[in-house]
């Protein structure tokens, strides 16, 4: 696969460490199949929901390397939007449960290059209290 425009996200403090290092591999792997490749840290809760809600029609994917909690945020910010774009997630957080249940290798790299290689999986997401859910839902 083959896009004009990227945005790489990942969240700062998500579980895996060398962080540094691992956005460098799937940056690596990303950048020959993408025209122009963003890469943007978050650093806050909630800086990635509004991210993709303010920027995310301006790309044809979304990567979202990080969590369960990384991966939340972005749904939730490219879930109401007209013209949303793919979403590629890249394991990179403590558990990654929501990936591993998909089937996508645990290896951040290896899951790009995956990606890339055409491997796309469709899924439903659900509603509740204005929330988009992607694998589990909690009710306080």
């Amino acid at each position: 696969m083959e896009f004009n425009k990227a945005l790489l996200i990942h969240h700062h403090h998500s579980g895996k460490a060398n962080r540094e290092n691992t956005v460098g591999l799937v940056a690596g792997v990303l950048a020959p199949a993408v025209h122009e490749l963003v890469i943007v840290r978050t650093d806050e809760p909630g800086e990635g929901e509004k991210l993709c809600r303010e920027r995310g029609e301006q790309f044809d994917v979304v990567f979202i390397l990080g969590g369960d909690g990384t991966v939340h945020e972005c749904v939730n910010g490219l879930a109401d939007l007209q013209h949303p774009p793919l979403i590629g997630v890249l394991p990179g957080g403590t558990c990654n449960d929501f990936a591993r249940s998909l089937g996508i290798s645990p290896d951040a790299e290896t899951a790009a290059q995956e990606m890339l290689a055409g491997r796309v999986v469709s899924i439903d997401v659900g509603r509740a209290n204005d929330r988009v859910f992607t694998n589990f839902l909690v009710l306080a």
